[in-house]
């Protein structure tokens, strides 16, 4: 398959220019030009890509790519390019535009797996959702972690215990500093990726139930799902790289 055509595809999905964001989302690094396996994975780290090169991978979506406005370690980045390079690989990042997506990102896919229902947008940035939040059944905050860990298959990190039964459940993946929202908004708990200190204090005296499930846990979702719908367009091999991660 030409690497020209899956791109076209993904760009027709994700619409990586939808959204201002400090990714330059989009084919980052070309290489062959023609695919027939494809890898996703949460990052672009030198171990990746080395192992999608010893995996034949034509094609890499990741979530957090090389290139970023502002961006530096420069050095470090060009020894990633030239193992790029090296394997003939094709790197496509997508950021926020996967947070978002309606279908295939981080946020959706979690809400989902989690069975919440009327979903609706949340978590406003530059007049667009990045997450999502809806209903489940209430549930004692005990039997909400049990449901994630059960659902998602993450042991989920307790920051504020709400102490009341939950109803409503807002995702926000990766650092989803979103306190003032969720308290506004009448959020029973939100899901989050990680978060910064001091701000569960906030949390604690709103009566907001927070509970991580790690950066990286939290950013695995979207790049399979896509990977996958890829796969399934055009019949091609799939496989996700998991450098498995507690950040």
């Amino acid at each position: 398959m030409k690497t020209q055509t899956v791109v076209r595809f993904i760009n027709s999905i994700l619409k990586p220019r939808s959204i201002s964001d400090s990714s330059r989302n989009g084919l980052q690094h070309r290489g062959k030009p023609y695919i027939d396996k494809i890898c996703s994975a949460v990052d672009a780290s030198l171990d990746t890509i080395e192992l999608a090169g010893k995996k034949n991978c034509g094609l890499l979506i990741v979530h957090h790519g090389l290139l970023w406005k502002g961006g530096s370690y420069k050095k470090i980045i060009e020894q990633r390019l030239r193992a790029l390079s090296k394997a003939k690989i094709n790197l496509y990042a997508s950021h926020l535009p996967l947070d978002m997506h309606p279908r295939f990102g981080n946020n959706i896919v979690i809400a989902k797996l989690l069975g919440l229902k009327d979903i609706e947008g949340f978590g406003k940035y530059n007049d667009s959702y990045i997450g999502f939040k809806g209903i489940i059944s209430k549930m004692s905050f005990k039997q909400l972690l049990n449901h994630i860990k059960e659902s998602l298959s993450i042991n989920p990190k307790v920051i504020v215990d709400p102490q009341k039964p939950i109803r409503s459940i807002a995702v926000v993946s990766g650092s989803g500093d979103l306190i003032e929202e969720a308290y506004s908004k009448k959020i029973g708990c939100l899901i989050t990726g990680d978060f910064r200190y001091g701000r569960h204090q906030i949390a604690k005296e709103a009566g907001l139930g927070l509970v991580t499930l790690g950066h990286y846990n939290s950013e695995r979702f979207g790049v399979i799902a896509l990977g996958r719908h890829v796969r399934d367009k055009y019949n091609l091999e799939f496989e996700f790289i998991d450098l498995k991660s507690d950040y």
